[in-house]
């Protein structure tokens, strides 16, 4: 999306791109973890994704509203950024606790359970951005 944001809105999107990380920053550091001990991994994850997904529609509420674009781009920034800092925040939490059940579950040791969940995360991530940089490239998009 930062790249979609300074071409589909020049300075507009350079600002929106900032404001995303100031808030997802600042959102990291002062508010994250509380959020994650009150909510558990599992629905600060889902909060976070929530919030996040503003970003995201900001993109088309803004291009469907041209005269409100700056407000709608920025706002969909500072809440998406939000989101973003208790989404990754909530993922080490969530992930610490499904390892450990998994270990228990199956009766192994925790760095194997953890060992295996990282390798498939990494294959998952990094093959789907293969898969939609190619299809980007192949587009021209």
């Amino acid at each position: 999306c930062l790249s979609l944001a300074t071409a589909r809105f020049s300075s507009v999107g350079a600002w929106q791109s900032g404001i995303l990380y100031l808030c997802y920053t600042g959102s990291a550091i002062f508010g994250a973890t509380a959020v994650v001990k009150r909510l558990g991994g599992r629905n600060a994850l889902v909060t976070g994704m929530g919030l996040y997904c503003f970003y995201v529609a900001a993109f088309l509420l803004a291009s469907l509203n041209p005269q409100y674009e700056r407000s709608i781009a920025y706002t969909g920034a500072a809440v998406g950024g939000i989101g973003a800092g208790f989404l990754w925040t909530a993922q080490g939490a969530y992930f610490t606790v499904t390892a450990k059940r998994h270990s228990e579950v199956l009766h192994r040791p925790l760095e194997k359970s953890t060992n295996e969940f990282s390798a498939l995360f990494a294959f998952y991530y990094l093959a789907l951005e293969v898969v939609l940089r190619s299809v980007s490239s192949l587009t021209g998009s």
